[in-house]
C-alpha cells in the first residue's frame, strides 16, 4: 500500500525480492534471497514438527 514508505522503511521481504529482481534485473541475487527465505522457513516447520507435541483428541 506505502510502496515500501518513507525510505523503504515498511517494506517487507517479499517485496524486496520481488523489486530486486523484477525492476533491478538482479535475478540471481534475488533467488538467493528466495532459497534462503524458503530455508529458514523450513527450519521453523522442521523445529515445530520435532520439539512441539501433537495434540490428540482436541478439535
Amino acid at each position: 500500500m506505502t510502496g515500501g514508505g518513507p525510505e523503504g522503511a515498511t517494506r517487507v521481504a517479499m517485496q524486496y525480492i520481488y523489486e530486486t529482481g523484477f525492476s533491478f534485473f538482479r535475478m540471481g541475487y534475488a533467488s538467493a534471497l528466495s532459497w534462503l527465505t524458503f530455508l529458514v522457513i523450513l527450519a521453523f516447520m522442521v523445529f515445530r514438527w520435532v520439539r512441539l507435541p501433537e495434540r490428540k483428541g482436541e478439535g
